[in-house]
């Protein structure tokens, strides 16, 4: 592993050096595809769902309802084959009482009855009197995403939480790969969160991006249609995930 800065340039020694008249150059890595243009076909995002009644159980394929732990309720999940054992797992956001604390957890279709924490929910994003949203998204084969998103009347005081969880190997369980926190935006404004992750260098392992749009801001906008757009972009390498420049 390497390490570099943002603002390194290339060396202008290197760059005024004659190319060998025998050698042939590799192809250079796209680093800089372009994260706009359209995603392959292959796979469609799919959304978690909300469990029918009070939460205290999810409904898994091919077995008894999966129950919520002790003073937690189920406020959505997702049912897909996450570990490739051939049978559908639950991902599933477990809440308590007031909404703003709970556990990510990870319940196996081949161990019936276990969970796994896959995360807590860090604290001090919400206060009392808050109430919270809560998604889970798959958007790629082995890649999720929870966004947790609180609101509260002081907006000061609401961190929204998203979390990208990868499953690292064929029968692992998802763990985190990144998260990020984003303020509470000002009034009228909104933040749409949008996840790509194609392999964009090409070494057979799923990139991550993640693009936000922020919409309804004032100036320096140019109007109320005008958007702003960002996006964090990283390459899955062996040692962790390298920000793409």
């Amino acid at each position: 592993y390497t390490p570099y800065t943002l603002s390194d340039a290339p060396s202008a020694s290197a760059s005024a050096q004659p190319a060998d008249a025998g050698a042939v150059s590799a192809p250079p890595v796209d680093a800089g595809a372009s994260l706009d243009a359209a995603a392959p076909a292959g796979f469609t995002p799919v959304k978690g769902a909300a469990p029918v009644g009070d939460g205290k159980s999810f409904p898994l394929e091919g077995g008894a309802p999966i129950d919520a732990p002790a003073g937690r309720s189920f406020a959505t999940g997702l049912t897909a084959d996450l570990d490739a054992d051939g049978k559908p797992d639950l991902l599933a956001w477990a809440r308590a009482p007031d909404g703003l604390r709970g556990e990510l957890l990870f319940f196996s279709g081949a161990a019936r009855g276990e969970s796994k924490t896959i995360a807590a929910l860090p604290e001090g994003l919400a206060v009392a009197g808050c109430s919270a949203a809560a998604s889970i998204t798959q958007i790629g084969a082995r890649t999720l995403l929870f966004d947790f998103e609180p609101r509260c009347t002081s907006r000061s005081r609401a961190v929204r939480w998203l979390a990208v969880l990868r499953v690292p190997a064929l029968g692992a369980v998802p763990a985190i790969g990144l998260e990020l926190r984003l303020g509470q935006p000002l009034d009228g404004e909104s933040i749409q969160i949008g996840g790509d992750v194609r392999d964009r260098d090409g070494d057979g392992r799923d990139d991550i991006a993640l693009k936000l749009t922020l919409s309804g801001a004032p100036r320096p906008l140019s109007g109320k249609d005008a958007v702003a757009v960002a996006t964090l972009a990283f390459f899955d390498r062996p040692a962790g995930l390298s920000r793409d420049p």
